[in-house]
């Protein structure tokens, strides 16, 4: 299998207007990734309506990029080591997402997956983590799969996406 271009949906769970998506969808395969973090839902900022609807978000997502041939892959746990896993099994040549503005939490954590993605020398588009040095501290896996075994099945969907008037 070719390297992925995996696009990380982090809050901007949409395919439309989506310029990670269409540029990643440009240069290859393309591998949709939500991570679910347990340690991001229990900041105090967050909250049961919130992760509610990020879920009926999910869903919509998962359906719209279905209608496009393609699966949204959903882990759960701390998103350096899904990310890490997913090099270690198919190689990762890029990694998209929208830059986000969150909390304290989610920059520090976008810092570790700048940091990660720098020792792996991946290309980061859309400067979804580079914003400064990484914390020493290695990453702990915090979760199971979401939907199915890890064993990399719905890895091996990642595909070409259609996308519509360019976006």
């Amino acid at each position: 299998m070719a390297a992925l271009q995996i696009v990380w949906f982090k809050r901007d769970l949409r395919i439309v207007d989506h310029r990670p998506l269409a540029a990643a969808a440009e240069r290859g395969l393309v591998l949709p990734l939500y991570v679910v973090e347990p340690e991001l839902w229990q900041q105090p900022d967050a909250s049961e309506r919130q992760w509610m609807f990020c879920q009926e978000t999910l869903l919509e997502l998962r359906q719209a990029l279905a209608d496009r041939g393609q699966p949204l892959v959903v882990r759960a746990g701390d998103v350096v080591q899904v990310l890490e896993r997913a090099r270690r099994q198919f190689g990762i040549d890029g990694l998209w997402s929208h830059e986000e503005t969150g909390n304290g939490w989610t920059y520090q954590r976008d810092k570790r997956v700048g940091a990660w993605a720098r020792r792996a020398r991946h290309r980061l588009d859309g400067n979804p983590a580079v914003r400064g040095d990484a914390p020493d501290a290695q990453p702990q896996w915090l979760g199971q799969t979401l939907g199915g075994s890890d064993d990399g099945a719905h890895y091996a969907h990642a595909g070409r996406i259609a996308i519509a008037g360019g976006h």
